[in-house]
């Protein structure tokens, strides 16, 4: 069986990736800005995320409210 290196990586690395991924743009690298959309009727968030210096959305994420 062959076992390959791989490079350690501390555990707090994943982390801050993580977080630049959610809060940066994946085409030019500058911070989103994220507007949360409440319905109260139906429990649910919307949470929208535009790069402003693209003007693209992201994302669009639904959560529901419990």
């Amino acid at each position: 069986m062959d076992t390959q290196d791989v490079a350690y990586q501390k555990p707090e690395s994943h982390i801050t990736d993580f977080i630049e991924e959610q809060n940066n743009c994946c085409i030019c690298g500058s911070q989103l800005e994220l507007r949360h959309q409440i319905n109260h009727y139906n429990l649910t968030v919307c949470e929208e995320a535009r790069c402003l210096a693209c003007g693209i959305r992201n994302r669009v994420r639904n959560y529901t409210v419990q």
